[in-house]
């Protein structure tokens, strides 16, 4: 069942609420994994077609819709304003357009009316879209679309197709189905709600068979004329109708009857679009011999009675096969038309008008349109240098294109290669052709906010792909790849350029015929080793690897034998051993297979055999010796080359691993094309632990896959790939972002340590009471009040858990609660409305952005006998809330991430089953298992480390602990505590596996059993106090 903000909002009664306590504490800045917004850079590649469509504005400004990213150098995804020269208007900009925008109208307020089709979940069916704009591109929020959801459960879209003077909408929808296609014509009011007093215009449908909408126009009496073509395969059939105002088809009018060409459309005919003259006639261009059995090639005059005007005669300007493909209206009469990609213009009777003058390389047109300067806009192609261009262009009013028009249209372009220079410049190369709207062929330098450095120009760059870059100490570059020449000179495989992007003409290492250089490593002592695919360098035989001196001339000293493959990756240890890595078999006679270490002068270092280890893409060099492998995994090795038993390759099933980054504290990102790393949801970006789990916490992703990932001198991580969003950001091919370093997230652990603190709340004071794990120090804070539930969490993201109370006390006749919450990274104050009196609260990473959410569960004696979670994801902030009906009356929510996909699970323990009931967020599919009975309480918690809730209970009545699977014993319980006692599960001792524990009110005393360091027992609080860890638990 789907809820809309109004049931929610239905059901929370609203009333005023002060915080009776509050101090201020001080805490330090916590870094956030993030988009670094003060880094931009705009890759991108040029588009055919000119962008896709255009409306024109009164005042000459022209709105620009389609398959762009960019126009004129800026990222304006989708939706833009040009001003009259073709400029781009900064003052408009959409960016709330997140579906496929395929029409858009003017109002004359200035408004826009767009419309298209967007997916209901990702790789769905298209449901139509309707949306009004502000004249700046903003949303209107006056205007509801009646589309909001898919209401048709089909493929489905919107196109916006005419507006009445009175502000009402007319709007065509198309709708695909098990081979079935519908076009229907719906009325809408100013406002976007349906309008009930228009019958919806249905055109035929079927499978083979249906009709299309080409035009719609609503005529000065109200009335509705449309054209569209009917039938199917080589048989179309062209139609002309006109509607009364309410929709009823007006019978008065008699559609034109036509008769079909022989040739490249079969026997059919159709109409592609007509005009409306000021005296009620009607010209209709198409595809056409006769009409009412009048000869007429492709265009005609109908009078208002729809009878041809046989007084028009149109030119003949058609080569066979050719149809009419567009027409407008001039104010003195005239009319242009659009054939076989040319222009002509027509005198008011049809005959040609002379002194219009198409352009002699236009030869495709896609839409045409006249401006308020008598001016024509156009889509089309061009014939430039023997190849046919498209762009969008302006004609004078005499056809001759005009020169002070420019418009530029991409699409983002991606990066596989990145480099750092000592100054924070970045060299990025990969697939795009500008940069900033800058000509830049695969290879450029950005500055230090990702703007183009227009100090680096390489010219036409290489001719074929970059696949390493090295920046000297001394600023110059040395590039490797499968390419033959740079600049226009010969070049092949290495290539060193000066600061400028100038070549280097005094290296010139000459590589084997179709060669390629993978990986390029400097030494301490300036000399250069080079790894790839080639048999020779300098004329010299090198089967795949070599050393260069500091001038490009072959060390002959340093000859390693490889077998037949390719060297991939190169390292040059501290001690000046080499590690090398890649595809082959044998290395200097001895068995080494696609991994080898080397002594510096390039005999086997025999101390180290990392056995038949898969093809090796990448070698990474840990901060203790070991080294981090990418193979179709990724891997640990020890010094002398043994598998890391304590590290865990991941899984990325049949998906593609690009590149890898092992950050100092051990943790490594990963990169590529996956969408899934050991069952837990990732797109294309993901870190590891230092263990090789995956850090639930780090959730950047990108939608697409990512190809380069290195590391700044600042920390700052830079990114490269075919994305064009990151982290919900936009950004075209690169990005920088700031990462938190790695912490383990350990639920009631306020000071960061990775160990749960003992802490407790006592109500009658408001005070929480602390003992860290850290240094044992005693912190009092109060915060809160009598009849406050206790909500700790880590709400802002920084590793430490948070204090938080939900308050729904009743105030007068209606009620609400609220969260209030103290930052620990910042030490801020914030209170947020959400839920009711009656909810408890159940806060977590429900949308897995390593933050925890507002939530709630309203038991189903208080919602008509249906249980919900409510959640609002910190991940979308204008998303209010989110609903997820789970369980019943009586049922308890806990509180955990059951699948281990890093985001919490609406689950429910029944007491009178005794089943535990647990809806995946994984994969939305739901489990259920029984454990338990009714007297007992649900104590879930990561037992076992693995990353995933265990299902557990507490018996108070003979003080035992019950978990499937049991972590201590094989047998499924572990007697620990007695009657009175209140289960506190948490991570005491941070070794990652929460521990079985229980505080005694009696006593004020917390007993742990601990599973690394063993039982320990300590006095801390009294029997009114509510142990922190037993927040959730119920």
């Amino acid at each position: 069942m789907k809820l809309s903000k109004n049931f929610f909002k239905r059901i929370v009664v609203f009333s005023q609420l002060t915080l009776i306590a509050l101090i201020s504490i001080s805490a330090t800045e916590a870094q956030l994994s993030a988009v670094d917004l003060s880094f931009n850079a705009v890759l991108s590649k040029e588009i055919s077609g000119g962008g896709g469509n255009f409306v024109t504005q009164p005042d000459g400004k022209i709105i620009v819709f389609g398959g762009f990213q960019i126009v004129n150098g800026v990222i304006k995804n989708q939706i833009a304003r040009l001003n009259p020269d073709g400029s781009l208007d900064n003052s408009f900009d959409c960016a709330a357009c997140d579906f496929i925008i395929g029409s858009a109208i003017v109002q004359p307020d200035g408004k826009i009316i767009v419309a298209g089709g967007s997916p209901s979940l990702p790789n769905t069916n298209l449901y139509p879209r309707v949306q009004r704009l502000n004249s700046d591109g903003s949303i209107d929020p006056t205007f509801t679309s009646p589309f909001a959801t898919n209401p048709f459960q089909v493929t489905s879209s919107a196109a916006v197709v005419a507006i009445q003077p009175d502000g009402k909408i007319f709007v065509s929808i198309f709708t695909y189905a098990s081979g079935i296609a519908l076009n229907s014509l719906y009325r809408l009011n100013s406002n976007g709600t349906f309008d009930n007093t228009f019958t919806r215009i249905d055109f035929q449908s079927g499978r083979t068979q249906f009709e299309s909408v080409s035009k719609v126009f609503i005529l000065p009496n109200g009335k509705i004329l449309v054209s569209g073509n009917g039938g199917g395969g080589l048989s179309p059939s062209g139609f002309l109708r006109r509607f009364n105002s309410d929709g009823i088809r007006d019978t008065t009018f008699e559609s034109p009857v036509l008769t079909g060409t022989i040739g490249s459309f079969g026997n059919g005919n159709f109409i592609r679009d007509f005009e409306v003259l000021p005296d009620g006639s009607i010209v209709i261009v198409g595809n056409f011999t006769k009409v009412n059995g009048v000869d007429r090639l492709n265009i005609a005059k109908l009078l208002p009675a729809s009878n041809v005007d046989l007084s028009f005669m149109p030119a003949n300007v058609f080569s066979p096969g050719q149809a009419a493909d567009a027409i407008e209206l001039l104010p003195d009469g005239k009319f242009i038309i659009s054939v076989g990609g040319k222009l002509y213009r027509l005198n008011a009777d049809g005959s040609l008008d002379n002194t219009f003058n198409s352009p002699s390389n236009l030869t495709q047109i896609s839409k045409f349109v006249i401006d308020a300067s008598g001016n024509i806009l156009l889509n089309g192609g061009f014939l430039e240098n023997g190849a046919t261009v498209f762009k969008f262009a302006r004609l004078n009013p005499d056809g001759s294109v005009s020169t002070s028009f420019s418009v530029s249209f991409g699409i983002g372009g991606s990066a596989s290669i990145l480099a750092v220079q000592t100054d924070g410049k970045v060299i990025v190369a990969g697939e795009f052709s500008q940069v900033g709207g800058v000509p830049r062929k695969n290879i450029a330098r950005l500055n230090t906010d990702g703007t183009l450095d227009t100090s680096f120009n390489p010219g036409t760059g290489f001719d074929f792909t970059v696949e390493e870059i090295i920046v000297q100490a001394d600023g110059r570059i040395l590039v490797g790849g499968n390419f033959t020449t740079y600049n226009g000179t010969p070049r092949t495989a290495i290539a060193r350029l000066n600061a400028d992007g100038s070549l280097d003409t005094s290296f010139n290492p000459i590589i084997s015929s179709n060669g390629v250089v993978y990986s390029i490593t400097l030494q301490a002592d300036g000399k250069i080793v080079i790894g790839g695919f080639f048999s020779s360098v300098n004329g010299q035989n090198r089967n795949d690897l070599a050393r260069l001196n500091a001038d490009g001339i072959l060390d002959t000293s340093f000859n390693p034998i490889f077998g037949s493959g390719s060297i991939q990756s190169i390292v040059v240890q501290a001690d000046g051993k080499i590690l090398v890595g890649g595809s082959f078999n044998g290395v200097n006679g001895f068995n080494r297979v696609n991994l080898v270490r080397l002594n510096s002068d390039g005999s086997l270092d025999s101390s180290f055999n990392a056995g038949n280890i898969a093809s090796v893409r990448q070698i990474e060099l840990n901060a203790d010796g070991k080294y981090v492998v990418l193979t179709t995994t990724v891997v640990r090795l020890n010094n002398n080359g043994s598998a890391d038993a304590t590290f865990q390759s991941p899984t990325f099933a049949s998906a593609l691993v690009n590149t890898i980054l092992v950050q100092p504290d051990g943790s490594i990102i990963v990169g590529g094309n996956f969408i899934v790393v050991n069952n837990i949801s990732r797109s294309n970006l993901a870190r590891l632990k230092s263990d090789g789990t995956v850090d639930t916490s780090f959730f950047p992703g990108a939608n697409n896959q990512v190809r380069a990932i290195i590391r700044q001198s600042d920390g700052k991580i830079l990114v490269g790939g075919d994305f064009t969003r990151i982290a919900n950001v936009t950004r075209l091919g690169v990005a920088r972002l700031t990462v938190a370093p790695f912490r383990n997230i350990t639920p009631f652990d306020f000071d960061g340590d990775g160990r749960a603190d003992l802490t407790v709340f006592r109500a009658s004071n408001g005070f929480w009471y602390q003992l860290t794990s850290q240094n044992n120090s005693f912190i009092p804070f109060k915060f809160g009040q009598n009849g406050d539930r206790i909500a700790p969490a880590d709400y802002d993201g920084d590793g430490r858990t948070d204090f938080a109370v939900f308050r729904d006390v009743v105030f007068g006749a209606g009620n609400k609660a609220y969260f209030y919450i103290t930052n620990s990274s910042d030490g801020s104050f914030r209170p947020e409305q959400f839920g009711a009196t009656g909810d408890v609260p159940v806060s977590g990473d429900w949308d897995g952005d390593g933050k925890s959410d507002l939530a709630v569960y309203r038991d189903g004696s208080l919602s008509g006998g249906q249980g919900y979670f409510f959640y609002r994801p910190s991940s979308a902030p204008g998303v209010d809330f989110r609903a997820i009906a789970w369980g019943t009356n009586g049922d308890k929510p806990v509180v955990g991430d059951f699948d281990g996909d890093g985001k919490q699970d609406a689950a429910v323990f029944r007491p009178s089953a005794g089943t535990w009931y647990i809806l995946q967020s994984s994969n939305n599919q739901y489990v259920f298992q029984g454990l338990g009975i009714a007297t007992d309480i649900p104590v879930p918690a990561d037992f076992d480390g693995d990353g995933k809730t265990n299902i557990a209970v507490f018996r108070p009545s003979n003080g035992t602990w019950y978990t499937s699977p049991n972590p201590q014993t094989n047998y499924g319980a572990v007697q620990f505590g007695a009657a009175g006692d209140l289960p506190v599960p948490a991570d005491y001792d941070g070794d990652g596996r929460a521990d079985i524990a229980v505080f005694r009110p009696s006593n004020g005393t917390w007993y742990l059993l601990r599973t690394s360091q063993g039982f320990t027992g300590v006095q801390f609080g009294n029997n009114e106090d509510k142990p922190i860890p037993n927040a959730y638990i119920r």
